[in-house]
């Protein structure tokens, strides 16, 4: 596995360790998280593997992760993607970025996400297997009953990403 990018409290790069150091140090690392639409206005959610190493199995944003050392935000998002899914997005589009700090387990996770919207390309969906125990299609208002029945079901960032998302995009 390759190392992860590390940086300031201004998102400016200080270094790339391996990512379970950059967890357990509480370094503040780089995230990119996608919400996948598909023609019919429903989101793609993943549910996280119970062998996940935060937030096991939570629902969780159609794909994402850390941005690897030598990537940019969005190169992290496509990579994710065919990863995550198995799927190249018809369109990608970068829609709001922000800064988090929540608590997994008694650690402190710092970090800086990027929020894109893909576009799904009618691709099968190939969910990769040890991260991902389940997937499925959600009416944004139906996500949202789910967050208000029970917020604990999505980690943090997820509450705050779609938070974002549905701000700027004007779907509040």
């Amino acid at each position: 596995m390759g190392k992860v990018v590390v940086v300031d409290k201004n998102d400016e790069q200080i270094g790339a360790v391996d990512k379970t150091e950059a967890i357990e140090k509480g370094m503040i690392r780089r995230i990119s998280r996608v919400f996948m639409f598909n023609d019919k206005g429903e989101v793609f959610l993943q549910r996280r593997s119970e062998n996940k190493d935060t937030f096991p199995g939570a629902w969780d944003e159609s794909a994402g992760g850390h941005v690897d050392e030598g990537e940019s935000y969005e190169e992290a998002a496509r990579r994710e993607l065919r990863e995550e899914l198995g799927v190249r997005p018809g369109g990608l589009e970068k829609v709001a970025k922000f800064y988090i700090e929540e608590m997994d387990r008694g650690r402190i996770l710092r970090q800086f996400s990027v929020v894109f919207e893909a576009k799904y390309s009618g691709e099968i969906i190939n969910l990769q297997k040890d991260e991902i125990s389940d997937g499925k299609w959600f009416l944004p208002s139906l996500v949202d009953k789910m967050m208000s029945d029970n917020e604990e079901d999505f980690p943090p960032g997820f509450v705050r990403a779609w938070a974002e998302y549905k701000r700027i995009k004007q779907l509040v």
